[in-house]
């Protein structure tokens, strides 16, 4: 008989706004609870999407159901579970979300259990302070983009991460749109993921938006890190490595001389033990960190989020997510953490 059991189903929950061209109304994140003999229960949450993960929700669903008495059969406590997270580097690489969300079941049911944080759990430094969230705008019409623009500016957000199409004239209207918003470059980084196949047609494209912005988020193909470096030489920007850096042993294929920032993402990277890792080995390399968010992200990897933030808040330059504030509908979670309307969030009260 197992002293714990899992349980894996899809959370649907409603967006309050739409999601660019492609709209979605709903967003599905893999749900994940984990309880115990005792009555205590643990909640866990990620974000399976093929192109960030390589896995479909269906999948990460059936992985879990599949292998849930296995893990409670070998996993009981903190102790543990890092033991069964260091032996199985390939099982987590090949489901790396629907791990993330058992892990964090089973870290919230074992604080529990201690009646600890999280934190105190894990030996990090407790929460305190505030995280100020990156107002992330998406590739939306262009009203719909001023009208974004307009209402974070009003609510007195001071970071932004827009995202380019490689369409010159709708990329413009944007560019546009963040001059009259009065929004200085400086504040403002591009996601351009693999929206061009060499460093040449990358740095021409962004010469002739006439637009420098902070960083440029992987404008070729992800692993191409010598390319990436000279789009940001060219450029005289920063380079966020997102899909290119997901294990551990990516950081070694990094050149040197380079400004690159690391976007960690605890349900891409194959949950928070394995973030950490790779956010200490980063910040050991000199390189800033941002935690960043896939859409549709709600309570549980919010609250998970903030831990990392405060592991290496000296050398983390943005948060991305936010839960509610990033136009996620109310989720009935009775944990539920979002920024307010400025995009700040009250680490401590999390």
């Amino acid at each position: 008989m197992h002293s714990l059991s899992l349980g894996a189903s899809a959370l649907v929950i409603p967006f309050s706004e739409r999601d660019g061209p492609a709209a979605r109304l709903v967003t599905q994140p893999l749900w994940v609870e984990a309880s115990d003999a005792e009555g205590h229960a643990g909640y866990g949450e990620a974000s399976p999407r093929v192109c960030a993960t390589g896995r479909c929700l269906d999948a990460a669903i059936a992985f879990v159901r599949q292998h849930g008495d296995a893990w409670c059969d070998q996993i009981s406590d903190i102790e543990s579970l890092r033991k069964w997270v260091d032996l199985h580097a390939a099982d987590i690489d090949a489901h790396p979300a629907a791990w993330c969300a058992v892990e964090l079941a089973l870290l919230d049911l074992f604080a529990q259990r201690r009646g600890v944080s999280l934190e105190t759990m894990l030996n990090l430094r407790p929460l305190s302070g505030q995280s100020r969230y990156t107002a992330v705008v998406a590739d939306v019409r262009e009203a719909s983009f001023a009208w974004q623009l307009k209402r974070c500016v009003a609510a007195g957000v001071d970071d932004y991460k827009i995202k380019l199409c490689g369409a010159l004239d709708r990329d413009r209207t944007k560019v546009r749109a963040l001059r009259a918003a009065g929004i200085a470059p400086s504040r403002v980084r591009a996601d351009a993921t693999a929206l061009w196949s060499s460093a040449r047609e990358a740095v021409f494209y962004l010469r002739m938006l006439g637009y420098r912005f902070a960083a440029v988020e992987e404008p070729v193909a992800a692993g191409a890190v010598h390319e990436m470096a000279e789009i940001g030489r060219a450029l005289g920007c920063a380079i966020v490595l997102d899909e290119t850096v997901s294990r551990l042993g990516d950081l070694a294929s990094l050149p040197g001389g380079a400004r690159f920032i690391v976007n960690l993402h605890v349900s891409k990277m194959g949950g928070l033990l394995r973030t950490l890792a790779l956010a200490r080995a980063a910040v050991a390399q000199g390189l800033p960190l941002i935690v960043g968010a896939h859409v549709g992200e709600t309570a549980v990897l919010t609250r998970v989020a903030l831990a990392l933030v405060q592991a290496h808040r000296e050398h983390v330059l943005a948060v991305e997510g936010g839960g509610g504030w990033q136009g996620i509908a109310p989720d009935g979670v009775a944990r539920r953490q979002g920024a307010g309307a400025s995009g700040v969030l009250d680490d401590s009260a999390a």
